[in-house]
């Protein structure tokens, strides 16, 4: 160790500034410095006084320049610290851009404001207060076009169904996208599979605004308009009403679960044995999915729907139902009509609307249903299958002719005379909730008028684009009757 550490510090000091060094300070040959230690007299070592060898000005060279370079890192990375806190120097958005990078420029070029709001009030100098706080108008031209963009409160839509001339959503911001995806339009008139969603198109009919619903899908709406317009004009003595019953006026799903058709509130009743209910499951499982599949042509469907309604029709008669049970039975099920049932019925028996329910289920059991909610009117008809009992009241068979999905016209009306006796009645809306359905006025004698409303309840995206095609107003998954209520409103106020 050198005897005297503290003149190490000396000796350096004096290297850097060029002066003399002792001895053995020196350059080694390979760039490096070399110290070895000096060789000097008492006299030399009593007097501390050094000099330089001849070989170590090079070495002295390299260490200025290493000075020179340690001094500009240090003067940069201060410049870089300045430029990393912009609270310290007033908030200079553009180099609190190029501190961040592009990243941040992007986050403040996407708020519309600099980061000068965002300093807090302490940091700013009482000048930057006084004009942060001035209105926009005490501010000069050129600082009004330098100050930054505040954003504005953002703007909450409406839903689609509150917002008269939207383009249609449901509830996760949808303008029809079926008809988007699929490159149809929604506008007023709009033709394509899609159709128009919610009813939103300007002028519709306003008297109807429960055409504006979300759930409701139009594909020509001013075909739509012109035909409420027509029924309109002919009035309430040239209307009348036909209807399914199962599905269209019940209700298809409740809380998440499956309402009951007719036929099932008997398949599932206390009546039926474990055996029977397993084999109409089994039954259930079969024939449905067919019956519902758009991909089928009516020709297949038809022999298919005749085995499942015979096969049902024969397993009930096994299970000896009594006719004092229907009522019970009706109690006890979950059986449903859709909201909105008492405001449909009470307006076309108040204004003597004949409302005519052609219904493929079971006709003791809707009946039933109607006459416990209490809307079993004189001005309602129905035909359905109807069950045969005994004089003992056991049920032996069903009266023909059956009636399935797909064969409700004229063919099974043979011989009742009911249309005829309405031949008069040319106006009709007609409400079902399957391709089969459209089919129940074909008995009319002569139409004038003709709205087509549809209930699209299951397997919405696979049969949307036959409903479109096949109805004038396709509601989907609605478990209401607003819209039929709406229209009838309309048609029967008074002008």
């Amino acid at each position: 160790m050198h005897p005297h550490p503290w003149r190490g510090l000396n000796v350096l000091w004096t290297w850097h500034l060029g002066t003399s060094v002792p001895g053995g300070l020196g350059n080694a040959g390979d760039g490096s410095l070399r110290v070895s230690p000096p060789q000097r007299s008492v006299t030399q070592r009593s007097q501390c006084s050094y000099s330089v060898r001849s070989g170590s000005v090079p070495g002295a060279l390299r260490a200025r320049t290493a000075t020179f370079l340690f001094i500009l890192i240090f003067f940069f990375n201060l410049f870089l610290t300045y430029l990393a806190f912009p609270a310290r120097r007033g908030g200079n958005a553009t180099a609190a851009r190029s501190r961040s990078g592009a990243e941040h420029g992007r986050i403040l070029r996407f708020s519309g404001r600099s980061n000068r709001g965002t300093l807090p009030e302490r940091s700013r100098s009482p000048a930057r207060r006084r004009r942060a706080r001035l209105p926009e108008r005490s501010r000069s031209p050129a600082r009004r076009r330098r100050a930054p963009f505040r954003c504005r409160a953002p703007f909450r839509s409406r839903p689609a169904a509150a917002r008269p001339g939207a383009s249609g959503a449901s509830g996760d911001g949808e303008s029809g996208a079926a008809g988007r995806d699929s490159g149809t339009g929604t506008g007023l008139g709009a033709p394509g599979a899609g159709g128009a969603r919610g009813g939103t198109e300007r002028g519709l009919c306003p008297q109807v605004p429960e055409l504006g619903k979300a759930t409701v899908r139009i594909r020509q709406p001013e075909r739509v308009r012109e035909i409420i317009q027509a029924l309109r004009e002919q009035g309430a003595a040239k209307l009348q009403v036909i209807s399914d019953f199962d599905m269209t006026l019940s209700r298809f799903g409740c809380n998440g679960r499956r309402c009951p058709t007719s036929h099932n509130i008997l398949d599932t009743s206390r009546v039926i044995s474990e055996d029977g209910k397993k084999k109409l499951k089994d039954l259930l499982h079969h024939y449905y999915p067919i019956e519902i599949d758009p991909n089928r042509t009516l020709e297949e469907k038809c022999p298919l729907m005749v085995e499942w309604w015979t096969k049902a029709h024969e397993l009930l008669v096994q299970q000896k139902i009594h006719k004092s049970d229907i009522a019970q039975i009706v109690r006890e099920s979950e059986a449903m009509l859709r909201d909105g049932f008492k405001e449909f019925f009470d307006q076309l028996h108040k204004n003597e609307i004949p409302l005519f329910i052609f219904s493929a289920g079971v006709g003791d059991i809707l009946e039933e249903i109607i006459r416990q909610a209490n809307v079993f009117y004189p001005n309602v008809n129905v035909v359905s299958n109807y069950m045969a009992f005994s004089d003992e009241g056991i049920l032996t068979h069903f009266k023909g002719p059956l009636i399935h999905t797909y064969n409700k016209n004229n063919s099974v009306l043979q011989g009742s005379g009911y249309f005829q006796q309405l031949s008069t009645r040319t106006s009709i809306i007609l409400l079902g909730d399957s391709m089969g359905d459209l089919t129940m006025a074909d008995g009319v004698p002569s139409v004038e008028n003709i709205l087509k409303i549809g209930f699209l309840n299951d397997k919405v995206e696979e049969r949307r684009k036959k409903y479109l095609d096949s109805y004038d107003i396709v509601l989907e998954s609605d478990e209401t009757l607003d819209v039929v209520n709406g229209i009838l409103r309309y048609l029967l106020a008074e002008t």
